[in-house]
């Protein structure tokens, strides 16, 4: 279940007061409700990619595992017969320094062919990168149990 969240980005196709189209290159799925994160990822891909190259236009990486040059090469990755590709971030908040420090400077000025997905367990307060992402980012909330060293 996706819980609202204060001032948070529109939703997928959502338009605004203007009529205008709404696209944020940047997702943040913070909860550790699994499932229904699954079922928004599923969403998103489907907003932006058709089914049948979902497969070739989506990649997903693992944060313990995948380091700053692992992401820029996804980054450089051209969309097969597409507008857009997808690059989801799994445990984002595991990622080392180096790697945050790129996706805040990509949060700021977003490629138009890629959608960054990052995949959170809960929202830490106290962490500057979060915070920082968030604030460019549409921001998608499930259920999620409360640390209060990080609330």
């Amino acid at each position: 279940m996706v819980y609202p969240v204060r001032n948070k980005a529109p939703e997928i196709g959502e338009r605004p007061a203007s009529g205008g189209a709404v696209s944020y290159g940047v997702y943040l799925l913070i909860g550790q409700d699994i499932a229904a994160k699954e079922i928004q990822l599923k969403k998103i891909k489907q907003e932006f990619l058709s089914p049948d190259l979902q497969d070739f236009n989506s990649d997903t990486l693992y944060a313990k595992e995948v380091t700053l040059k692992d992401i820029q090469e996804r980054f450089l990755a051209i969309p097969l017969k597409s507008a857009k590709r997808i690059i989801v971030i799994k445990d984002a908040q595991l990622l080392d320094e180096e790697s945050r420090d790129f996706l805040l400077v990509f949060s700021k000025k977003p490629h138009p062919q890629l959608i960054l997905v990052l995949d959170l367990a809960q929202y830490n307060y106290k962490d500057e990168f979060i915070k920082g992402i968030s604030a460019r980012a549409s921001l998608l909330r499930f259920k999620e149990t409360v640390n209060p060293d990080t609330a």
